[in-house]
């Protein structure tokens, strides 16, 4: 089974060190979890950093462009760009909407907007804080839920990639494991 990431991440030139984290995390999940695609909002800022170590690393990165995006991701086998003509926020939403689950990397209101919408979709949400981006306040007004219905928790990783990413590998193995024993036991009685 594919799993389809959705990466929230800055759209300003990064630190090293959040670059740094973000190939961690792509490493990490690569080691622990056997296919997957990258889903990224454009191929600028982080955004960029992250496609260009996946490509390298062999992960296909699909990316949910607005209108006008500020830069064409180049052409490459790894490289899947769907140009959708929505303003920035409806890209968003098709951005949160196609992945499994959504990955916050650290930015600005792009990133907590995509966050928030991700929870309001139950997906589960990721975010990766201590980088000094806007969207680790996320952690003290959202974590574990951002309102009462509880629709979905948003994990928050302190300055731990590798876990996030370990994480998730763990979570979507018991899910698959779930969903084959229930398709199983509909076979057999079906």
């Amino acid at each position: 089974m594919v799993i389809r990431v959705s990466i929230a991440a800055s759209s300003n030139e990064p630190s090293q060190e959040i670059v740094d984290a973000s190939r961690i995390f792509i490493d990490r999940l690569r080691e622990c979890m056997e296919s997957f695609i990258l889903y990224l909002g454009g191929y600028w800022g982080l955004m960029r950093y992250v496609a260009q170590h996946a490509c390298r690393s062999g992960i296909h990165c699909v990316f949910i462009l607005p209108e006008n995006p500020r830069e064409d991701p180049p052409r490459s086998q790894c490289y899947i760009p769907i140009y959708t003509g929505l303003s920035m926020r409806q890209r968003s939403e098709a951005l949160v909407l196609s992945g499994d689950v959504l990955v916050s990397l650290g930015g600005s209101v792009g990133t907590i907007i995509e966050i928030l919408m991700a929870y309001a979709n139950s997906i589960p949400v990721y975010v990766l804080t201590g980088y000094g981006m806007d969207s680790d306040r996320v952690m003290n007004s959202f974590s574990p839920h951002a309102d009462s219905r509880k629709l979905t928790e948003i994990k928050i990783y302190y300055r731990d990639p590798g876990g996030m990413a370990m994480d998730i590998c763990k979570e979507v193995l018991q899910k698959t494991r779930r969903s084959r024993a229930m398709a199983s036991e509909t076979t057999r009685h079906g």
